[in-house]
């Protein structure tokens, strides 16, 4: 169906799993609510979403594309505007360590745009991880904003209201790629510094490390970072450990850090990067990691911080 003149409308959807990290040797590691400190709390789990998609058909990714971001099923975009939004979209995943997706359709194969977005999103990415999900809906007019992760705590919905009042006009009168790049500037409101990939944190426990980190980028005068991720891909001939350092310097220099550490949580190691000791510092934080049962990232965390001072 044409958009024609219809109103346009965009929903926020939250999208948070937060999971506790289970380590390979600690006897259990629990589910637990955040305490008041965020620097005292690690991952909880909420099974509570806003939409339910578990009756959604899902959408297939196109094989034959090979753009990552702009999923344009209508034929809407020029070259040169698929180029440009996807540059944007590319830009912000890399400076964020985030997924960002930009969909156009005018098939939602019976779904409500949320539940349609949603499993968009998931079949493209993994369920719980962070990132955000445009979608221009022609079938009904009603454009949706899907965000999963640290972007539903960050990506507030009065700011999406804000955003798509002013993206209103330019989907209506056809302008797709102005209207969407005014959509992917949500993306520039994430923080910077502290980077949950996993999308295991809560609001509470990601703002006491940006205040952590923050603090001891300005007392070192260097910015020190925190990646945290559900694993890193490993072949059967190489070391864990070697992959965890390799991709800890490709990430530090991608996300312009000085010093970054990285925790992959499911595979329960840590990689630090950017330190003269860098190879000691993440066998100990990996150590810390393994053998806390009880908030084990948020002892590798403090763990780092503690030792960069």
């Amino acid at each position: 169906m044409a958009r024609g003149f219809a109103a346009v409308t965009l929903l926020f959807a939250l999208c948070v799993s937060l999971c506790a990290c289970t380590g390979k040797k600690p006897a259990d590691s629990v589910t637990e609510k955040p305490s008041q400190s965020a620097l005292e709390t690690e991952t909880t789990e909420n099974t509570e979403e806003t939409q339910k998609t578990t009756d959604t058909k899902q959408p297939v990714k196109d094989p034959n594309r090979d753009d990552p971001h702009i999923f344009d099923e209508m034929g809407l975009l020029s070259e040169q505007d698929v180029r440009v939004l996807s540059d944007a979209a590319d830009g912000l995943a890399g400076r964020f360590a985030m997924h960002v997706a930009v969909v156009l359709t005018e098939e939602l194969d019976g779904s409500r745009p949320a539940q349609f977005a949603a499993e968009y999103y998931r079949e493209l990415y993994e369920k719980d991880s962070t990132g955000f999900l445009v979608l221009v809906n022609n079938e009904t007019g009603e454009d949706y904003v899907y965000t999963s992760g640290a972007c539903s705590l960050y990506l507030e919905d009065a700011a999406i209201r804000l955003a798509v009042a002013q993206a209103t006009p330019m989907l209506v009168e056809g302008k797709f790629r102005q209207g969407i790049e005014h959509l992917l500037n949500l993306g520039n409101q994430m923080p910077e510094l502290v980077y949950d990939s996993a999308g295991i944190l809560s609001r509470e426990q990601h703002d006491g490390f940006l205040t952590a980190a923050q603090e001891l980028s300005d007392e070192t005068k260097k910015r020190c970072g925190v990646l945290l991720v559900r694993s890193v891909e490993v072949s059967e001939e190489q070391e864990l450990q070697e992959v965890m350092r390799a991709y800890a310097d490709q990430q530090r220099e991608q996300l312009e850090m000085d010093r970054l550490l990285v925790v992959a949580v499911d595979d329960t190691c840590c990689a630090v990067s950017g330190t003269e000791d860098a190879e000691e510092l993440s066998a100990e934080l990996t150590n810390v990691l393994q053998n806390t049962k009880r908030l084990p990232v948020t002892a590798a965390v403090n763990t780092y911080f503690e030792k960069l001072r």
